[in-house]
């Protein structure tokens, strides 16, 4: 399914493409890229398109996963030549024992803003440029030091991210849209402080990188989630807005605001040199408006009130909890609540993909989201999710009419 947003900076479209069950490795690749073209095949052929591509990989461990990185990057420059996009492989299994997945943006109308593609650090990102706003998407952000722990990984890759939109004089506070996957997502490294969760580490840093910009539109829509192999890479979309482009960031009613979580539900233990926990700096959802069109990125969800897991080991119950979650969260009453008038219709996702952790829960999650989400884009893997009690999580974008803008409650 093809999900559209208007000409402008929601001129996207959010694509998701299996392959055939059979095949090795690098012909199921090839079948996710012709079925990518397939379904982009209405947007001009003369111009590149793509923005940036996510490769799902079946690998459980970093000897396979960087084979298969290696062999897929040179599938990819074959497929599409000196116009290659940016694109990350993240090993998370896809559905019905695939050996590859694939979930892109593209842009729908290339002659409104052509796409360049850039390097930086060796990491390949996409620039588009008009005279409203500036867009930068990079993928397949990665540590070099394959075998380096959990924190080095994480402040290289930070590193390779801020060196990158400082190119595009941007910096962290113009991201958007963030995506966060981490090896080993919830162990515990044990050392003479004591022990601390992967997930938490990579949050300590996220925080000290982050307190060197300032977040006058709130902090990025974000997922952190886990993978087999493959250290840490980060994916990012950024943009540098003129006056006649909004950006706000939007919380949950049934949901405490991640930035804001007490010390309780944060894993493991503070490390020496912050003695407290750095909660995850992400907003619940991020808005972007230009003009009468806008698109809600909405970070990674799950069963959470307030800040606290329900229903747990109930695969079904998460995931409506979840929905639930998500349709709040999106729902016009919401979306107003920060001074974006949507009207008075419900908007379902036009995109989204599902983490579950175990590989049994998927028909049931796969069940549940096609009966409320229809024909949306959408993607399934299996991977670890940011609590042990958790089953499932949800992410997507949704399009969305622009009726008007005021100031936000409180605001």
């Amino acid at each position: 399914m093809i999900a559209r947003a208007e000409p402008g900076i929601c001129d996207k479209i959010f694509l998701s493409a299996l392959p055939r069950r059979s095949g090795t490795f690098q012909e199921q690749l090839e079948d996710c890229l012709n079925v990518l073209a397939k379904k982009a095949g209405d947007a001009s052929q003369e111009l590149p398109n793509v923005l940036m591509m996510t490769f799902f990989i079946r690998a459980k461990d970093n000897r396979a996963y960087f084979q298969k990185k290696e062999l897929g990057l040179a599938k990819i420059q074959e497929f599409y030549g000196s116009n290659f996009p940016p694109a990350s492989f993240v090993a998370q299994y896809p559905e019905d024992g695939r050996e590859v997945a694939l979930d892109a943006i593209v842009l729908s109308h290339p002659g409104n803003g052509i796409p360049r593609y850039k390097n930086c650090e060796g990491i390949r990102y996409t620039v588009v440029q008009s005279p409203q706003f500036t867009e930068v998407y990079a993928a397949g952000l990665s540590a070099s030091h394959k075998q380096s722990d959990t924190a080095r990984q994480c402040r290289e890759t930070f590193e390779i991210l801020k060196k990158l939109l400082h190119t595009e004089n941007m910096d962290l506070s113009h991201i958007i849209r963030q995506w966060n996957y981490l090896e080993k997502f919830l162990d515990i490294q044990t050392g003479k402080h004591g022990g601390r969760q992967n997930y938490q580490i990579f949050n300590d840093i996220r925080s000290a990188y982050y307190a060197q910009a300032e977040f006058p539109h709130g902090y990025p829509a974000s997922t952190g989630i886990g993978m087999f192999a493959g250290g840490v890479v980060l994916e990012c979309i950024a943009i540098k807005p003129s006056s006649e482009v909004l950006i706000r960031p939007l919380s949950n009613p049934l949901q405490k605001d991640a930035h804001a979580y007490s010390q309780e539900v944060l894993v493991g233990d503070a490390s020496k040199s912050l003695e407290i926990k750095s909660p995850p700096l992400f907003e619940r959802a991020k808005i972007i408006a230009q003009g009468s069109s806008g698109i809600i990125f909405v970070s990674g969800t799950a069963a959470v009130r307030g800040q606290n897991t329900v229903s747990e080991e109930d695969i079904r119950n998460q995931t409506a909890a979840t929905i639930k979650n998500i349709n709040t969260l999106i729902s016009a009453e919401n979306v107003l609540s920060a001074g974006v008038d949507i009207g008075v219709n419900s908007f379902p996702l036009s995109q989204f993909r599902a983490y579950v952790k175990r590989d049994r829960d998927l028909p049931a999650v796969k069940k549940i989201c096609e009966n409320h989400f229809g024909n949306a884009a959408s993607q399934y893997v299996i991977s670890d999710v940011c609590r042990e009690a958790l089953l499932v999580e949800i992410e997507g974008a949704v399009c969305v009419p622009i009726q008007g803008i005021q100031n936000p409650k409180g605001g």
